[in-house]
């Protein structure tokens, strides 16, 4: 077989910022830190271009497989790699004030760190292989390993980067003895040749699939792997930590979900039950710890756990769509809470006791509204996305007669509305001494207008998705079929 012209163009939005980043990073050797600001909207540029060429292949329905089956290429991973590019985009657009003042060396090899980061976030979407799925995996850690610690006077980010840096090592190590298990049954590394070549029940599948789930929920901080997260989430700097919190995750729910459907077809109660037991760990774990937080980061953090357990709790019953469904309207608030702390933050001062919300609203009337709203769709409150989300999972349990595991999430839920609706108390009503007063009233004058544009459009699409959560449903629906 030849490579044809249809295989370059499939991927092309992967070649083409393989070379941007590429030629960036040459570029730096000789401009190193000087034109920041046109590296800066270069990349911006880029990313416009790469969710465009998306357009383009969807509207042109080109779709396929490529380089001898290497890479799938269909209507879900294009609009999964459509949210991933747009999610780095907007995390880099918040971060333009924040890199400016918090990253003063190495911002280039920052920028194309970033671009290599997302590149494995791609490969891993498309991936229809055990090979390119671990290599997707390792372009994108190995790219996220030096960001968590570019700055190297930040000591909570070096105790995070090289926890992080252990535990994916080890993760990695588990995730290729579950792939050379799955290979040896098989006789194949085609995931979707996999399916024809499944036979009788055997019991080794069960043990591939155990270690496999280990090596892929580490990536999601899934109960008991969860270790690395609150740390991650507090040292990194705060451009990286929405980064680590919104693309890998879509990379990661979309591999596993093409996996699940192979192991469900050997032995579905064994890995639903698998799934049900760390869904259920994470959601109440995740909950119950970010009660006892102070630090805003952290607790986020905690709170990604629980999210993502619901998320599990979704494949678990092999329902991709809700499952995407939930994550997207996690990302929806997610994203633009990292985009505020980094609003908020200034020179050697970040953005990060829970304490520092108190008064906001007198100095900040529209982002303390906007916290609010995203407090209350995190916390599943209606009308916000968050309630319906909760609801559909909550609906599809029922469904599938886990009535028991419902109450049980549902009496969760209710615990880590408490921590939300915390933040809302002491952003509106508490009177307590905060390291951020007095700043607040003078903070506005050198902030990015262009990362309030996206603050703006991003409440304004919260509060549409929010009263209409059947466009987003719809629309995910359409493109898994």
């Amino acid at each position: 077989m030849i490579l044809s012209y249809l295989d370059f163009l499939l991927i092309s939005p992967e070649i083409i910022l393989f070379l941007f980043a590429s030629f960036t990073l040459i570029i730096n050797i000789f401009y190193e830190n000087k034109k920041n600001n046109i590296l800066f909207f270069s990349i911006i540029f880029i990313l416009i271009i790469l969710l465009m060429i998306f357009y383009y292949q969807y509207i042109n329905k080109l779709f396929g497989t490529a380089f001898y089956d290497l890479l799938i290429i269909d209507k879900l991973t294009l609009f999964l790699k459509c949210v991933t590019t747009l999610v780095t985009l907007l995390s880099i657009i918040y971060g333009y004030d924040y890199i400016k003042n918090n990253i003063e060396n190495n911002k280039g090899e920052f920028y194309v760190l970033i671009m290599f980061a997302l590149i494995g976030q791609m490969l891993l979407i498309s991936a229809n292989n055990l090979v390119v799925i671990y290599l997707g995996i390792e372009l994108m850690s190995l790219s996220l390993y030096p960001l968590i610690v570019i700055q190297k006077n930040n000591k909570l980010a070096i105790e995070a980067a090289v926890k992080y840096f252990i535990l994916s090592l080890l993760s990695s190590g588990i995730l290729l003895y579950g792939f050379s298990i799955l290979y040896g049954i098989t006789g194949t590394l085609d995931i979707n040749s996999m399916f024809t070549n499944i036979s009788n029940f055997n019991k080794l599948y069960n043990f591939s699939f155990t270690f496999i789930i280990i090596g892929l929920i580490f990536k999601l901080g899934i109960v008991p792997f969860h270790m690395w997260m609150p740390d991650v989430y507090q040292g990194a700097p705060t451009i990286i930590t929405s980064i680590i919190s919104s693309g890998p995750k879509i990379a990661i729910i979309t591999i596993l979900f093409r996996l699940l459907n192979l192991f469900i077809e050997v032995d579905k109660d064994y890995i639903s039950t698998i799934i049900l037991y760390l869904s259920i760990a994470s959601i109440i774990l995740g909950n119950i710890l970010a009660v006892m937080q102070s630090n805003f980061k952290r607790l986020l953090a905690y709170s990604a756990i629980s999210h993502m357990g619901f998320v599990l709790l979704a494949l678990a019953n092999n329902n991709i769509e809700f499952a995407l469904f939930y994550l997207i309207s996690y990302l929806l608030t997610s994203i633009p809470c990292f985009g505020i702390i980094m609003y908020l933050s200034y020179k050697n001062f970040e953005f990060q006791n829970i304490r520092d919300f108190n008064k906001l609203y007198k100095y900040k009337p529209f982002l303390s509204f906007y916290i609010l709203m995203i407090m209350l769709s995190m916390a599943g409150i209606p009308p916000m996305i968050g309630f319906y989300a909760k609801l559909i999972i909550f609906k599809n349990l029922i469904d599938f007669g886990y009535t028991y595991i419902t109450l049980i999430i549902a009496i969760s839920s209710v615990i880590g509305a408490y921590y939300y609706l915390n933040i809302i108390k002491i952003m509106y009503f508490d009177n307590i001494q905060s390291n951020y007063d007095g700043i607040l009233n003078i903070k506005d004058k050198n902030n990015f207008h262009l990362s309030k544009i996206i603050l703006l459009l991003n409440f304004v699409l919260l509060l549409i998705i929010s009263i209409l959560p059947n466009l987003l449903l719809v629309t995910i629906n359409k493109l898994y079929l």
